[in-house]
């Protein structure tokens, strides 16, 4: 796809151009970083102990829990990035009752 076409898109509607590069600079982050943990364990003969220590398969509490974990975090992470997006990038000229309040919470934050 065309570039140009790529950037129309996200000016367009900037809360997904906020979620694929955050999307990318995670990934870029997170795979060699467990690529390395996953080499460095199988090449030391550890993995494979591991494994079958924690009798690690696909209906195993250990690969569920932290799939359901990471799946709940990406959720709240899209619902306060919504939020975010649209405090400020949908403000009217009028501040509503939510404005204020989100107002307020963010000033409590940076006091802290």
């Amino acid at each position: 796809m065309n570039v140009k076409k790529w950037k129309n898109y996200f000016a367009k509607a900037p809360i997904l151009g906020y979620i694929v590069i955050a999307f990318v600079k995670c990934f870029l982050i997170t795979v060699p970083i467990v690529g390395l943990l996953f080499a460095g364990l199988w090449l030391t003969g550890v993995y494979p102990k591991l494994e079958s220590w924690l009798d690690l398969g696909y209906n195993s509490p250990f690969v569920r829990v932290p799939l359901a974990v990471f799946a709940a975090l990406a959720l709240l992470s899209l619902v306060i990035g919504g939020l975010l997006c649209f405090h400020k990038y949908k403000r009217k000229k009028r501040k509503s009752e939510f404005g204020e309040a989100l107002l307020e919470i963010f000033a409590d934050v940076k006091t802290d």
